[in-house]
């Protein structure tokens, strides 16, 4: 929220286990975070180029 005032943001959300999230309890698969940073790599790297 405090980065919005001065720029642009996103987030990119990959499923939980059973969709448990905030809590001790929560997993979300290996193959399900290298998603998520595959999309926040490609993003990075698309803005670095532009």
């Amino acid at each position: 929220m405090i980065l919005s005032k001065i720029t642009q943001v996103g987030l990119v959300f990959v499923p939980s286990r059973d969709g448990i999230s905030h809590a001790p309890e929560e997993w979300t698969d290996y193959d399900k975070l290298a998603k998520g940073i595959e999309v926040i790599f490609r993003t990075a790297k698309a803005l670095s180029e532009s």
